[in-house]
């Protein structure tokens, strides 16, 4: 044989395809539990890599612990190696629960080509100028859907950004779908392993396309995030009202 493995396991059962799906598709999962011997590491199967300064694991989620960024400039969570999201033609799907403590314009998640949040940079999730919560990708014309104000502390709201090739733009708050543009069917990427910075835009701040419908003064996030999960295919309503619930 000549080529490469990764991430070999073995299980003692039979795995159902579910879980087999889930395994080839989930590429990063941050539970932020402090019952986990790294609060901040990545529990999907690719154990990506990650650093963070400025922020805290906090015990206030309905289920578990939680990260909490302080709304400053140096405050901010990163992981690396999104392959997925550098190709245009890659469904994903993008969920965390949000827990505001304020909704001036800010970048909640936000995908660069570098650590520094600049080269090919994109804001995907974050709030416009009115409050709302948004959703994008780079798109000409500029693609953006806008949800409505979200509550904020001490309430949690689940969301979720979706995109495929066939469905276009989607976006759910709490299990339900708010949001969607079905003309949107490509995008343009970095053509590069990406990566994901949440509650900052660092170097990317006031520079990176998109930052237009965020508001081009875009801040850091203040407030907390938790169970940040992405994957290379666009979950069904069904399985986002289930992640909701669980």
């Amino acid at each position: 044989m000549k080529g490469y493995i990764d991430h070999l396991s073995i299980t003692n059962r039979a795995k159902s395809s579910c879980e087999i799906r889930e395994d080839a598709t989930l590429v990063s999962c941050f539970p932020f539990d402090t019952t986990n011997t790294d609060a901040y590491s990545d529990y999907g199967p690719n154990s990506l890599l990650k650093s963070y300064m400025s922020t805290t694991i906090i015990s206030s989620h309905h289920s578990s612990d939680a990260i909490s960024f302080n709304g400053t400039a140096t405050s901010y969570f990163q992981a690396l190696s999104f392959t997925g999201l550098g190709m245009s033609t890659q469904p994903f799907s993008i969920l965390l629960w949000i827990r505001p403590r304020s909704l001036l314009t800010s970048t909640v998640v936000h995908v660069s080509k570098t650590i520094s949040g600049t080269g090919w940079c994109y804001p995907f999730i974050g709030f416009a100028l009115n409050g709302s919560v948004i959703v994008q990708v780079y798109h000409v014309p500029q693609t953006t859907l806008y949800g409505p104000l979200l509550p904020m502390s001490p309430t949690w709201t689940h969301l979720v950004e979706t995109w495929s090739p066939i469905n276009g733009l989607r976006l759910y708050i709490n299990g339900t779908l708010v949001a969607s543009n079905s003309l949107y069917t490509s995008y343009v990427a970095s053509a590069s392993s990406n990566v994901v910075t949440l509650g900052n835009s660092l170097s990317g701040y006031n520079a990176c396309v998109g930052m237009n419908s965020i508001g081009k003064a875009s801040g850091p996030f203040d407030g907390d995030i938790d169970d940040f999960r992405v994957y290379t295919r666009q979950l069904t309503a069904f399985e986002i009202t289930t992640i909701y619930n669980m």
